[in-house]
């Protein structure tokens, strides 16, 4: 009587090593890609941090942009011609034609 079931416990077993040996490989598989996974989650925020600063950066380069802009539009580019030093101002206007 023991003897049959010791050939069933046998049987049972070499049915479930193959379960217990896939069991632990796919346990290893997703160790693996959970290792993976956190090294590209450091490697997003990292970028993340530098897209920030290089946001952070352009906001602040067009500020001083269009405060240049402002200014070199309202400054005047040439020189006003100085006052006539001549004349009274309501003598005729001679020509040589």
């Amino acid at each position: 009587m023991f003897g049959r079931q010791d050939k069933s416990d046998a049987a049972n077993q070499a049915k479930h090593a193959d379960a217990s040996e896939a069991v632990t490989a796919l346990a290893g598989e997703v160790k693996a890609l959970s290792d993976k996974f956190s090294k590209v989650l450091q490697a997003v925020e990292t970028v993340a941090g530098q897209v920030d600063k290089l946001q952070e950066e352009q906001s602040a380069a067009s500020k001083e942009f269009s405060t240049l802009k402002g200014e070199l539009e309202n400054t005047e580019t040439f020189t006003k011609r100085p006052p006539a030093t001549g004349g009274s101002g309501d003598a005729a206007i001679k020509t040589d034609c």
